[in-house]
């Protein structure tokens, strides 16, 4: 279908984000993450989205060739897997337990980091989705420092409200 510049019907596609299984009518036009996605123009959101192809239940290829070329919009993979238009900045400063685990978990982080001093590196890096870098954060709080990012604190600040809420005592 990408190929051919075809249209094609994911069916049964279940999607995380709305936690919804549906039929989605798009223009496939580029495969990423080592083919366990693909890049598609959704022609009902008029969006470019990403299916995962462990989430397609099947796939009907349409006699019907793409109408939207020009909205087909690059995307990026960040470097905690989450796609996206869009980029921000981020830099963290990292204790030694993060440092080691995000080079065990990330093996392509080592090139976003330089080291600060004896215990601490700074990890210096573009996102897609505040997502993934988030969950990392919130899982070693007590041993990252978010050093940039405004609109990043704020996610992480209303996570934690959240979460707060979420682990409330009552008594």
């Amino acid at each position: 279908a990408i190929k051919l510049h075809r249209q094609v019907v994911l069916h049964d596609y279940s999607s995380a984000s709305s936690n919804r299984v549906g039929d989605r009518a798009v223009e496939p036009y580029a495969f990423m993450n080592h083919h366990n996605e693909v890049r598609c123009y959704e022609l009902s959101s008029a969006q470019n989205k990403t299916f995962k192809l462990s989430r397609i239940g099947k796939v009907e290829v349409l006699d019907l060739l793409w109408d939207n070329e020009e909205k087909h919009a690059r995307v990026y993979t960040d470097l905690f897997r989450f796609s996206g238009e869009n980029r921000h900045r981020v830099v963290l400063r990292l204790g030694r337990l993060s440092y080691n685990l995000l080079k065990e978990e990330y093996p392509n982080a080592l090139r976003e980091l330089s080291q600060e001093d004896e215990n601490h590196w700074l990890l210096t890096t573009d996102v897609c989705s505040f997502q993934g870098i988030g969950r990392f954060v919130l899982g070693l709080l007590e041993d990252i420092e978010v050093v940039e990012s405004d609109e990043f604190k704020s996610f992480i600040s209303e996570k934690l409200k959240d979460l707060t809420k979420k682990v409330a005592f009552v008594s």
